[in-house]
């Protein structure tokens, strides 16, 4: 039973690995990337604030 778990484990430590060289190739590389996760991070951040969404989109 170990083995098995311990062999999910790192299967799941290598997808998310790949995740986020992934992610980091994309910043790296684009530019468009670049924007379009900032604009996604700050929607992300300021979800819960009470500020309308026009606001949002023009930040």
């Amino acid at each position: 039973m170990g083995m098995l778990a311990a062999s999910v484990f790192s299967f799941m430590l290598m997808i998310l690995s790949m995740l986020i060289q992934l992610g980091l190739f994309l910043i790296r590389h684009f530019e468009v990337t670049n924007s379009l996760l900032a604009s996604i991070l700050v929607q992300l951040l300021t979800i819960n604030i009470d500020i309308n969404s026009t606001f949002r989109l023009v930040r």
